[in-house]
């Protein structure tokens, strides 16, 4: 049985997602296809549209066969900690094959990329351009650059892609990875410049200013956003600005938090009056939009160091929690018991409750607007 996975977000699942789902079925004749996706909250500090129980259903509408989810700290995280977690979860269910977006479409090059960020020479360049006080993915275009004497720009997806390569390198190199191209706009484009393909960025953006957006994604999405509770960041604003202003001396501890940051955070919630204000004005040469997201999405959801050093990151994920499976393919949880050397979570329990608590921890905070309970048993499609 073939096994092939991908690694998703689905901040709505829209065409281009649709897109990828059906190339990779395509390109690998798999018998199964796994999603690892991301819980309520997103790699860029970015709160879900929809809940993870929701997009669960559309994966699954869609084509996908297993949904699992990737746990909070790996899923609002840098690059790097992100593909770890997702690649190690893939490798976990025994895929053989993984296929992911990219704007360069060459893999060749993104595996070039990915050796040349795990030498040595790498990590010593990239805390120069760290020291001269730029960002994390800037520091790493300049310091490959320097490396290999050509200017170079590392489009998102790409930035993705490459340390997908990488953690397959490293987990488990018999792996094979596929790209595909990434179709329409691109990943941060801010409007809908497609008939057919639009960045989860527009059509959030979209939604937001009640603009149509029924040609970019699949009817099932279309349904979903008009009759499920939408979410957005401005949402949880007044339970962030208390948890700034409640917590400010132990706002140091919160995880990421670093360099003085705390402060900066604390002056500037009360200047600003949205959120989009706030993250905004604390975006600097240091700390991109990215980074500063993820730093409020851990002090909303009161995340700290001690939490991190206590769940141990570089050990992998410790569960695999499957969020939804196809009905047809409901043998795969017996598959992946064989395979598995972490446990399989179909049913939140006594037993298995300290290897979830902090996503359920997360899913409360999520769920304050709407007052919807976490679900305990996957979603059978």
């Amino acid at each position: 049985m073939k096994i092939a996975g991908i690694i998703v977000e689905y901040n709505p699942f829209h065409n281009g997602h649709l897109y990828h789902l059906q190339e990779t079925k395509r390109i690998t004749n798999c018998d199964v296809l796994i999603a690892v996706m991301s819980g309520n909250f997103t790699e860029r500090g970015e709160v879900a549209i929809l809940d993870k129980h929701v997009r669960t259903r559309l994966a699954l509408e869609a084509g996908c066969d297993v949904v699992i989810e990737l746990p909070y700290l790996y899923a609002v995280a840098s690059a790097d900690l992100f593909s770890y977690g997702a690649i190690y979860l893939l490798n976990q269910c025994g895929v053989s094959e993984i296929v992911f977006g990219s704007e360069s479409n060459d893999y060749l090059i993104l595996s070039e990329k990915a050796d040349l960020i795990n030498q040595p020479a790498f990590d010593e360049k990239i805390k120069v351009f760290l020291a001269e006080g730029f960002s994390y993915p800037k520091a790493a275009e300049l310091a490959l650059s320097s490396l290999t004497n050509t200017a170079m720009e590392i489009k998102s997806n790409d930035i993705l892609g490459i340390q997908y390569i990488r953690q397959i390198k490293r987990i488990n190199p018999n792996i094979k990875y596929h790209t595909i191209t990434r179709l329409g706009n691109a990943y941060h484009d801010q409007e809908i410049k497609s008939n057919q393909f639009a960045s989860a960025t527009a059509i959030r953006k979209a939604i937001k200013e009640n603009k149509e957006i029924c040609d970019v994604v699949p009817p099932y999405t279309a349904h979903a956003l008009k009759n499920e509770c939408l979410h957005f960041w401005e949402d949880y604003y007044p339970f962030l600005k208390y948890q700034i202003l409640a917590n400010h001396t132990n706002l140091h501890n919160i995880h990421d938090i670093s360099e003085g940051l705390e402060k900066a955070i604390i002056n500037a919630v009360k200047e600003t009056t949205s959120f989009a204000d706030l993250a905004s004005s604390l975006v600097s040469k240091r700390y991109t939009k990215g980074r500063i997201q993820r730093c409020l999405t851990h002090i909303l959801n009161n995340i700290t160091k001690n939490d991190v050093k206590s769940y141990n990151l570089s050990a992998g994920p410790k569960c695999l929690r499957i969020l939804g499976l196809r009905q047809d393919k409901s043998f795969i949880i017996q598959q992946l018991k064989k395979i598995s050397t972490i446990p399989i979570v179909t049913n939140i329990t006594r037993d298995n409750y300290n290897e979830v608590k902090l996503d359920l921890q997360v899913s409360q905070i999520y769920h304050l607007i709407d007052n919807k309970e976490e679900r305990k048993i996957p979603i059978i499609f």
